[in-house]
């Protein structure tokens, strides 16, 4: 009996291909558990549950014995449900005989860019925590910050200014001032800055560009508070709540 062919796809990205082939008499139909790793991206669908996208996309976060635990993308409501987000609060379990597309890589580390070519082989254009269909790119608004790819060229900073700029590593944690050495000026520009970061936090978008612009700003909130409890940790201090900042008089 002649063996089956693993036709799995190499691309020039070194980004490896493996779509569930129709003819199952010269090609293997069911990926052996030693090709998946942690990070790998699937379609796929579960045999207790339909999809109405006729297949889920996800991305392999364990594997244990003859399964792999995956996190997988729903559609939002926003943008006509063409945003699509990771599940936070559940993950799928799913056998290789029920896996339609398998994207890898063949690099040894995973970086952004590389995610980003795998996600593209999926058909998905990835931001910072939304993503969206290819054909949906222009219909949306993807949270990206700058400088969150790897292939963007660092900016050039002058000679004469590197001994004055600090990396975010080596700063000081952030503290909130000590209003009892403020001048009354001083106070009240504060409190109003921190009454306005309350009422963003209270603000309730209505209608889809203003949606967008909640849903970007809070996004990079949310990024760079994780950053700062880092840091607030690693000096020694508490976290701070940077979404609700105290405010002179208020009870």
């Amino acid at each position: 009996m002649a063996s089956l062919t693993l036709n799995v796809l190499k691309l020039a990205n070194n980004t490896t291909i493996w779509i569930k082939p129709a003819d199952n008499k010269h090609f293997v139909n069911v990926l052996p558990m030693s090709v998946f790793k942690e990070g790998d991206l699937i379609n796929y669908t579960l045999p207790d549950r339909a999809c109405v996208d006729g297949a889920y996309a996800g991305e392999i976060v364990a594997i244990e014995g003859n399964t792999l635990q995956v996190h997988y993308l729903y559609r939002t409501e926003l943008y006509q449900k063409k945003l699509w987000r990771f599940n936070e609060t559940e993950t799928h379990v799913v056998m290789p005989g029920y896996i339609i597309r398998h994207v890898g890589t063949t690099d040894t580390s995973l970086t952004k860019e590389m995610v980003r070519k795998m996600w593209d082989a999926m058909g998905y254009v990835v931001g910072l925590h939304d993503f969206c269909l290819k054909q949906d790119e222009n219909h949306v608004v993807l949270d990206m910050t700058p400088g969150d790819s790897d292939g963007e060229e660092e900016e050039e900073i002058a000679d004469e200014m590197k001994d004055f700029i600090v990396p975010d590593s080596e700063g000081e944690a952030f503290c909130h001032p000590d209003m009892s050495t403020l001048t009354k000026e001083q106070q009240q520009w504060v409190n109003e800055t921190h009454r306005a970061v309350k009422d963003w936090e209270n603000w309730q978008p209505e209608d889809e560009e203003q949606k967008k612009i909640k849903s970007f700003v809070d996004n990079m909130t949310a990024k760079y508070s994780v950053k700062e409890d880092e840091r607030q940790f690693l000096s020694g201090k508490p976290s701070l709540d940077l979404s609700s900042p105290p405010v002179l008089g208020d009870k």
